[in-house]
C-alpha cells in the first residue's frame, strides 16, 4: 500500500480561520507581480503575510505575534517599519509612473493621495496588498480599490471590503477579491 501524498492545505477542510488566511496569503503571492520593499532581503508583502500566517498556524501564536516575528525575520524592527517601507515603495512607484490618459493620471493621483492618507496603514494591517489597492483594468471598471473609488472617499474598511461614498452621496461596497485585475497602476 502506498502512503497518501502529503497535502499541507488539507487543514482547510477543518474550520480553522488561520489556515484559510495562510492559504489566501499563499495564493496571493502566486496571483500577482507583488512589489518589493526597499530592503533587498524582503521579496514581497505577500511573503510577509504568508510567513505571519504560517507562524500563527504552526507555532500557535497570535496573529500579532506572527506578524511581529515575520517582520523581524524579514529585517524590519517592527510591523510598522515594514508598513512604512511598503508605503514608501508604492509612493516611489506611483511618482515614476507615466500616465497613459487623463483617467489614468487621475487614478495615479488618487493612489498617491491614498498612500499619504490616514487609511493606508489600516488597509495594510488588514492584509490589503497592491493588487487589492492598485489593480488596474483598462477594459472593465473592476480594478482595485483606487479604480473603484475614483473621486469618492473611504468610509470604512474590513479585511474583505471597503465602503466608499461618491460625490453624489451614494454608498458603494468594494469587495477586495472580486476583481480580475490585469495589471497594476504603475505597470499600465
Amino acid at each position: 500500500m502506498t502512503p497518501a501524498k502529503f497535502n499541507p492545505w488539507s487543514v482547510l477542510d477543518r474550520p480553522d480561520p488561520r489556515a484559510k488566511r495562510a492559504k489566501c496569503a499563499k495564493d496571493g503571492s502566486e496571483l500577482s507581480t507583488i512589489s518589493t520593499f526597499s530592503t533587498p532581503s524582503v521579496p514581497s508583502f505577500c511573503d510577509f503575510e504568508e510567513r505571519a500566517a504560517i507562524i500563527e498556524v504552526c507555532a500557535g501564536a497570535s496573529r500579532d505575534q506572527g506578524e511581529c516575528t515575520a517582520a523581524r525575520q524579514l529585517g524590519f524592527e517592527s510591523v510598522s517599519a515594514l508598513f512604512a517601507a511598503q508605503i514608501t515603495d508604492w509612493q516611489e512607484r506611483l511618482s515614476r509612473t507615466r500616465a497613459t490618459s487623463d483617467e489614468h493620471r487621475q487614478l495615479i493621483g488618487n493612489a498617491q493621495d491614498l498612500c499619504r492618507g490616514s487609511w493606508i496603514v489600516q488597509l495594510l494591517a488588514l492584509g490589503w496588498d497592491e493588487v487589492g489597492l492598485f489593480g488596474f483594468d483598462t477594459k472593465a471598471n473592476t480594478g482595485g480599490l483606487v479604480q473603484t473609488m475614483r473621486d469618492g472617499s473611504l468610509t470604512a474598511v474590513t479585511e474583505h471590503t471597503a465602503g466608499i461614498i461618491d460625490r453624489s452621496g451614494q454608498t458603494h461596497l468594494h469587495r477586495r477579491f472580486a476583481t480580475d485585475v490585469k495589471s497594476l497602476l504603475w505597470d499600465s
